[in-house]
């Protein structure tokens, strides 16, 4: 209501000033100051009152301007977010409506694959052997990883397993011989429960002649004949060991005492 009164002050007392210098006697305006002092403040107060319309005036056109502005870029936005979010949204469904049809196949496909399994574990828990009427006879055998045989005459054996460094035969025995008494000669015929392709002496600390030897007739075998050429080949603080190394698992199962002629 204000703006609109300040317009219309604005227009008419320019018009009003106007009337009033027509209407008052031209002597008058000359001689009396106090006409002056009002003409000058007259004209000061319509400036004024200009001024103040015409910065309303850019305050209302630039908060018409802004407004305008606001409006259409939200209409604008409004319209792209719509359409950006029907372009996206059709996308991602073309995109994602092959993905889950091959996803139900699949899924088909497994459902048929389990029924059919299911049919399979049917049959199996309805044989004999799972039920029980025929069951297997299972046995777990630990095989010994040393052991002895039987004393004879004076010598008696133990073995061990050894770490093989032969790859064509992964298992080996260490063989050990002890004797209750003195020897300088040692005959010696171990059998095995398999068959050998390596027997070796271990460190003699005495200087002989002889060595091991595994049959070729029978590789199960091996012989040993030892003689000293000094002091005893054997002693009780003293064994004799070999090494026999054989293709599968084997063991010692008997020995016995060899004659062997001196030199």
């Amino acid at each position: 209501m204000s703006e609109t009164i300040l317009e219309w002050v604005v227009i008419v007392l320019p018009t009003l000033f106007a009337i009033a210098v027509e209407v008052i006697d031209e002597e008058y305006r000359k001689d009396n100051r106090r006409w002056r002092i009002g003409v000058i403040s007259f004209g000061i107060v319509i400036s004024v009152l200009t001024g103040i319309q015409v910065s309303h005036a850019h305050r209302v056109a630039n908060r018409e301007r802004q407004e305008a502005i606001l409006e259409t870029s939200t209409r604008v936005s409004s319209s792209v977010s719509e359409s950006v979010t029907q372009n996206v949204t059709q996308a991602l469904k073309s995109q994602y409506e092959s993905t889950i049809s091959d996803l139900r196949g699949q899924i088909a496909t497994l459902q048929t694959d389990l029924a059919k399994q299911g049919r399979k574990v049917d049959v199996i828990s309805s044989s004999d052997i799972v039920s029980g009427k025929q069951p297997i006879k299972v046995e777990m055998v630990n095989k010994p990883t040393s052991g002895t045989l039987p004393q004879v005459a004076q010598l008696r054996l133990s073995w061990e397993n050894h770490v093989s460094i032969h790859p064509d035969a992964p298992y080996c025995k260490q063989i050990t011989i002890q004797s209750d008494s003195a020897l300088d000669t040692l005959g010696e015929v171990i059998r095995f429960s398999g068959p050998l392709k390596y027997a070796q002496l271990m460190r003699i600390p005495v200087l002989y002649i002889g060595g091991a030897t595994i049959r070729t007739d029978d590789p199960k075998v091996v012989e040993a004949a030892l003689q000293s050429t000094g002091q005893p080949i054997i002693t009780p603080s003293s064994p004799v060991e070999l090494i026999v190394c054989g293709v599968q698992d084997f063991s010692p199962v008997s020995h016995q005492r060899a004659e062997v002629s001196k030199n």
